[in-house]
């Protein structure tokens, strides 16, 4: 079942990359050697799936997380085709950049001030996409009051000649659960 579940992702995701193809996205750029890797890697589909490519994706997705923590907006842009989508706990963002400016702008300190314990990564990847889930525990204060939540991220990337760009996002989180005493 979880690897249906995988599968209709993976087509939900590339049919929302053929249709930006052809809406003329951009092409990412690398920032990070790491991001890199051979075409032979990416473009054989014997190895698509090969560690290489899903080491690629995942430091990409780790400097993005880098970036989300840290207070550094401008690579959060350049992570992220603006003609992609953002996706928060049951709602879809007007736009990329609406995202950027409007929703995550203003929450940058409040997330840099704050505490992140990653407690799980998975990396999916075929040819051009990759997907990365992450799981982790929030701390943070806001408006004086301590806040803990479970998150759970899915970024779908797609990997240009010039490396991995975020075409898809979804981010969801709740109230940490308090342990039993």
């Amino acid at each position: 079942m979880k690897l249906m579940s995988q599968l209709k992702f993976v087509a939900f995701s590339a049919a929302f990359i053929g249709t930006s193809a052809a809406q003329g996205i951009s092409e990412p750029t690398a920032a990070n050697s790491a991001e890199t890797m051979s075409s032979t890697a990416l473009h054989n589909p014997e190895i698509a799936q090969s560690d290489e490519v899903k080491a690629s994706a995942l430091a990409f997705a780790n400097r993005y997380y880098t970036a989300l923590f840290g207070n550094d907006l401008e690579t959060l842009r350049q992570s992220h085709d603006l003609a992609g989508q953002v996706y928060g706990n049951g709602r879809a963002e007007r736009s990329v950049e609406y995202y950027l400016e409007g929703h995550l702008k203003p929450e940058l300190k409040m997330l840099a001030d704050g505490q992140r314990t990653v407690k799980q990564q998975t990396v999916y990847a075929s040819g051009h996409i990759a997907i990365v889930t992450t799981s982790s525990d929030l701390s943070f204060e806001h408006h004086g009051d301590k806040i803990d939540l479970e998150s759970v991220d899915t970024l779908t990337l797609f990997h240009g000649e010039k490396g991995w760009k975020i075409v898809l996002a979804h981010s969801s989180s709740r109230r940490a659960k308090k342990p039993q005493q």
